[in-house]
């Protein structure tokens, strides 16, 4: 059986980027302030902490169950999140939406809930442009014409 994958290879990116630019902007702003104006290193973290610390959960908690990688095998979708791995049939996918314009995400609503929940997302390859004119993405739209031809 031919296996293909779906999900982008930048996916552990994604995922972390918003914890590496936190403990960036916690180190450089720590830094600067207690440098340049001189404030004890105790107030910068008591009270600059929450701050920079604002971007790590308004970046990272809404990615953080996304699936690390989607493949396509025949007519079954393996799906691997924090090593554990589950397989979903074509036919059991309802509805298949995209979400975003630059960093396009899918997801997948299945018919019954299974180990990862009733909704399974993921990023998707990158388009070659970045701005396109639909949010729809090339792989979510052969995704929905697989599964078409499943159920039938």
């Amino acid at each position: 059986m031919q296996e293909r994958r779906l999900s982008s290879d930048w996916t552990w990116w994604y995922k972390r980027k918003s914890l590496l630019w936190s403990a960036l902007l916690l180190l450089l702003g720590t830094a600067w302030l207690t440098w340049r104006f001189e404030i004890p290193l105790q107030a910068v973290l008591m009270f600059g902490t929450p701050y920079i610390l604002a971007p790590l959960f308004l970046g990272f908690l809404p990615v953080r169950g996304f699936a690390d990688e989607v493949e396509i095998v025949g007519n079954v979708l393996r799906v691997r999140r924090r090593g554990e791995e589950i397989r979903v049939a074509l036919a059991d996918v309802e509805r298949v939406t995209t979400r975003g314009w630059t960093r396009s995400q899918i997801n997948l609503e299945l018919r019954e809930p299974g180990r990862f929940g009733r909704t399974i997302s993921f990023f998707p390859p990158s388009l070659p442009w970045r701005w396109t004119l639909s949010p729809d993405n090339p792989t979510a739209h052969d995704l929905r014409a697989r599964i078409e031809r499943a159920r039938a």
